[in-house]
Formats: C-alpha cells, sequence, structure tokens
C-alpha cells in the first residue's frame, strides 16, 4: 500500500466528536485510495461481504463484524460481493480528554462482540437523533463503546507507529497556515531538516510528496467551507490558500469531479458525502 493520503478531519469534528456515515463498495471495486489519520477508524458490516486491508494486510469483514482501524494504520475497503457497511470515526483529542489516549493503544483489528455491536447502534441512534440532548447522548454513548473496547480488545504485540516528529510538525505548520503561501523551505526549517531529507522522510512516511499533501489539505477546508456556508467561493478559494479563484476552481474539480459550485449544491441537496 504504497500511494497513501493523511487525512485531516478537524473540519468535520468541530461540532461533534465523531464522522459517521454508511457506505457502499461495489463488488470487485474500492471505495477510494488508501489513507491514514491519527483518529481511530471503525468499519461495521452491514451487508455483502468486503475486506479491509490495514498496513497490506487483508482483514475479511462481513455482517455483524467490526474492523478497528488503529491509528496512523493505512487502509482501504474493498469488496468481494456489493459490500455495504457504516463507518465510524472517533475524535482522538475526545478520547484523549476523556482519560483513554487512542493513538497509544492498539486494537484487535477484527472483532465479533454482540455489546460492543449495541454501544454502536446505540451511537448511531444519538447520532441521528434531533431531541435536544441528543449531542450529550451521543458522547455518553461513545464513551461507552471506547471504555468497553478498550477493557475487552486490546491487542498484543507489535503496532503501527506515527508518522515521525519532523513530519507531524510539518502537518501542524500546515494546518496553521492554509491560507497563506506555504513552500517547501518553510516546511523543511519548521520541522529541523534540511529540505531535501524532509521531503524523503515525508514521503516516506505518507507516500505522497509534501505539497501534494498540503494540497489535500487545502481541499479538504475547502470542501468542508463550501458545505457548511454561504461564503463566496473566490473568498473560500483565498481562505484555503488560492490565490486565483480560476485555478482554485480547476484544481477543485480535479480533486472532487465536479466545480465548487455544483459540489455546494450538491451537498445542499444531500447527494454527496
Amino acid at each position: 500500500m504504497r500511494n497513501r493520503i493523511y487525512e485531516w478531519h478537524d473540519s468535520y469534528m468541530k461540532n461533534r466528536p465523531v464522522i459517521l456515515h454508511p457506505r457502499l463498495c461495489e463488488r470487485d471495486g474500492w471505495q477510494g485510495g488508501a489513507s491514514l489519520h491519527e483518529n481511530i477508524e471503525f468499519i461495521v458490516g452491514c451487508s455483502g461481504e468486503g475486506f479491509v486491508s490495514c498496513d497490506g494486510r487483508k482483514v475479511d469483514v462481513t455482517t455483524g463484524d467490526i474492523v478497528c482501524l488503529n491509528a496512523y494504520v493505512a487502509h482501504a475497503v474493498s469488496a468481494v460481493h456489493d459490500f455495504s457497511y457504516q463507518c465510524l470515526i472517533v475524535d482522538s483529542h475526545f478520547c484523549r480528554a476523556n482519560g483513554i489516549d487512542t493513538t497509544a493503544m492498539r486494537f484487535k483489528e477484527k472483532i465479533r462482540d454482540q455489546r460492543l455491536f449495541s454501544l454502536f447502534e446505540e451511537i448511531n441512534r444519538a447520532h441521528c437523533s434531533e431531541e435536544p440532548y441528543a449531542a450529550v447522548s451521543l458522547r455518553g454513548a461513545l464513551l461507552s463503546f471506547i471504555a468497553h473496547l478498550a477493557s475487552n480488545h486490546r491487542a498484543v504485540g507489535a503496532s503501527a507507529a506515527p508518522p515521525p516528529e519532523s513530519v507531524q510538525l510539518a502537518i501542524t505548520y500546515m494546518k496553521a497556515n492554509l491560507s497563506h503561501p506555504i513552500t517547501l523551505a518553510a516546511l523543511a526549517a519548521e520541522s529541523g531538516l534540511s529540505r531535501t531529507h524532509f521531503a524523503h522522510r515525508f514521503k516516506k512516511s505518507l507516500g505522497v510528496p509534501p505539497l501534494v499533501y498540503l494540497n489535500t489539505l487545502r481541499m479538504e477546508r475547502a470542501s468542508a467551507m463550501l458545505a457548511e456556508s454561504d461564503r463566496p467561493i473566490a473568498e473560500i478559494a483565498a481562505a484555503c490558500g488560492f490565490e486565483s479563484p480560476s485555478y482554485f476552481a480547476r484544481t477543485f474539480r480535479r480533486t472532487f469531479g465536479v466545480l465548487p459550485s455544483r459540489y455546494r449544491d450538491m451537498q445542499k441537496d444531500g447527494g454527496a458525502q
């Protein structure tokens, strides 16, 4: 799994400590490319058969299975037969704030546990609820889920390591300065390495060059801003580090397959995840 993209979920977790959505992966097809991130993620099988590639290891999954994708593990989902599943991503900051550091722990990759599945269903109900205290219920269900996982499904043995500190420093700098020009020299200086050494280490760790990853962060921020606000597209382009709105539009279309204006319409219509 050589080509990996480091996902940034901060924009999507401003109001809730989870991302939760259904997915369908068609037979012999991949649901997107390989990705990794600091948040713990769960693939919950609903119907059909598929598998998850976890740092190159193939983990089969079917109805009722829960596959745990530990922090910083590169992963991608594929289908044997048409495979539908729920994807749950849990904010690592929320977990740490409540005494469970999911970035420092490793859990079993494949789990069949009716209690854990029931707790997941509680998370799902709270996530979809419009009741006055649904946000409190969601956090309570999430903590119960993570606490049960930590008590009963810790893994023994070697685990994936997070990206080197130099890479994490560069990513932090990128996130803090997305609206400004960012050069490879500035990223290397932030990491404390020479440009050549930094570029080599970054690509070895995440599978893509640093400026390609920077563009991914900018596109993620842009897609979140388009979905969550009515700000003019030219203003969003500038906030994401693009001096030219036309270049922003071309880059966005190359990434998402549609122009920014169409993407916003699709989000309002509920036609895109």
